[in-house]
């Protein structure tokens, strides 16, 4: 609470993830409440350990932002991150609005492949 007493304050209230955060972070929720639903042994204290290991992730995200914003990608960038969302979920579906979206490309710029 203390931050929002404060006359000026120095952290940004809200956080865009990228495509790739936004997988994580879905990721992340589904495993807590898959442990929550399934209430086996240690649930509650596993609840709690992965809630906070979220909190040091997004913390992490958002320090990173704080120290070097980058609005628009770099092309080498953009293909790093699509290469790492395709690796984390190659047996997923993964839309060509996602590649694009994380690319900061519109989708008919991408390259086309046969």
């Amino acid at each position: 609470m203390e931050p929002f007493f404060r006359q000026t304050l120095d952290f940004d209230s809200h956080m865009k993830l990228s495509v790739l955060e936004d997988e994580e972070m879905k990721q992340r929720l589904d495993r807590i409440v898959g442990e929550f639903s399934r209430k086996a042994l240690g649930y509650r204290i596993s609840v709690k350990a992965q809630l906070i290991d979220m909190l040091v992730w997004l913390s992490r995200r958002y320090e990173k932002r704080i120290i070097a914003p980058s609005p628009l990608r770099s092309q080498p960038a953009a293909i790093k991150a699509v290469c790492e969302l395709i690796e984390q979920h190659y047996a997923q579906d993964i839309s060509l609005e996602q590649i694009s979206r994380m690319c900061t490309m519109s989708q008919s710029s991408l390259p086309k492949t046969k």
